[in-house]
């Protein structure tokens, strides 16, 4: 399993930390150490460990020259979004919108299209 990182989420994860403070709020050194690494990541596909998964939290393995312990990846969903593609996705039930990008928790009446957007899936 693997996860494609967009080529714009070190931007996209600064916008959603800012989102709701003011403009002299001040990023902690742990969250602006964590940016650079989203930045870093840009456009890559990272390897994510499958022993522990949870709905839309990802841990990934040591990533050598950004990460020696390996990092926590959050998907949040739309626009807010570091993850561009969710590759061999192993998770029981888990069905993500290509589309839209909201996750199908069941499809429901209409089987095969998404009831966020109404893509056929």
């Amino acid at each position: 399993m693997k996860l494609k990182i967009k080529t714009n989420a070190g931007s996209i994860f600064v916008k959603n930390y800012y989102r709701g403070k003011s403009r002299q709020a001040v990023m902690p050194s742990v969250t602006r150490k964590f940016a650079d690494q989203i930045t870093a990541l840009q456009g890559m596909e990272i390897i994510v460990e499958t022993r522990y998964l949870w709905d839309n939290q990802f841990n990934t393995g040591p990533i050598p020259g950004i990460s020696e312990h390996g990092m926590r990846i959050t998907d949040l969903e739309g626009d807010e979004s570091i993850i561009e593609d969710i590759i061999d996705d192993v998770r029981p039930s888990r069905l993500k919108c290509p589309e839209c990008r909201h996750y199908l928790r069941e499809m429901g009446e209409n089987e095969g299209t998404c009831y966020w957007c109404g893509v056929s899936l």
